[in-house]
């Protein structure tokens, strides 16, 4: 597994095979969901084994998941979001109204701030999905990613400009890294030391920061498919990627 003390390297799990993985988030009991486009899996066993969780999603094809302070499960589909408050046995829809449909990035914050990457805008709800805003002054291109750390500072991977950040819960968005070479960051993920990890798709693998992402490398050691779509942190500070077509790495 690559932990804190050995952050280079990458070992397949076992499973989920079945499909191209999107999206990994952990609950507060330690479950791990897989979204993918034939649904969401599950384990709850750091990842020996997956069985699906699908009951009441209306579409399969997962782009993003969160988790909120109270342990509900948040997952963006083509025909907008759903929510689980069961760790994952059903899901129900939330409405958008009339911003968007598509979900392609989600993040909560501490306080319950639910932020949703939507087609050419980033939009946020105060008040659990009820109702949304737009904020997106700073921001290029689409965002595919999101996570906060423990300062509440935000970042965001895009399609084709790179990371930003925002410190002021999303006002307000600066870029942080740009490389024409690596594009369509579409996880993020940081673990309890501040460490930041990206994964960036079309052949970038997964890349990580140690000074909250002022600087970039990549760490690909042991990652036969660097085509990555997600990546995540479990409570013993293991890093999973989720990889396009080739399973599950930690």
């Amino acid at each position: 597994s690559l932990n804190v003390s050995a952050q280079n390297f990458w070992e397949q799990t076992s499973g989920p095979y079945d499909g191209t993985v999107y999206t990994i988030v952990k609950n507060s009991n330690g479950y791990l969901f897989a979204g993918t486009y034939r649904g969401i899996y599950r384990s709850t066993e750091d990842g020996e084994h997956w069985t699906t969780a699908n009951e009441g999603l209306t579409d399969l094809r997962i782009e993003s998941m969160a988790v909120n302070i109270s342990g509900h499960i948040f997952a963006g589909t083509h025909p907008g979001l759903f929510r689980s408050t069961d760790n994952g046995q059903t899901w129900n829809h939330i409405d958008y109204g009339t911003l968007a449909t598509s979900t392609q990035a989600l993040l909560i914050n501490p306080e319950g701030d639910i932020f949703a990457a939507v087609t050419g805008i980033v939009i946020r709800s105060t008040d659990d999905g009820q109702t949304w805003s737009g904020i997106n002054y700073g921001i290029q291109g689409d965002v595919l990613s999101f996570a906060i750390n423990s300062q509440g500072k935000i970042f965001a991977g895009t399609d084709y400009y790179g990371l930003f950040i925002s410190t002021d819960n999303g006002n307000n968005w600066t870029q942080i890294y740009y490389s024409p070479d690596y594009t369509h960051f579409t996880s993020l993920a940081i673990n309890s030391n501040g460490y930041i990890f990206a994964s960036s798709y079309f052949g970038g693998g997964v890349f990580r920061s140690t000074d909250d992402g002022n600087s970039w490398v990549r760490v690909i050691n042991g990652l036969s498919e660097t085509n990555v779509l997600a990546v995540t942190i479990d409570s013993e500070e293991n890093v999973f990627a989720g990889t396009y077509g080739g399973g599950i790495f930690c």
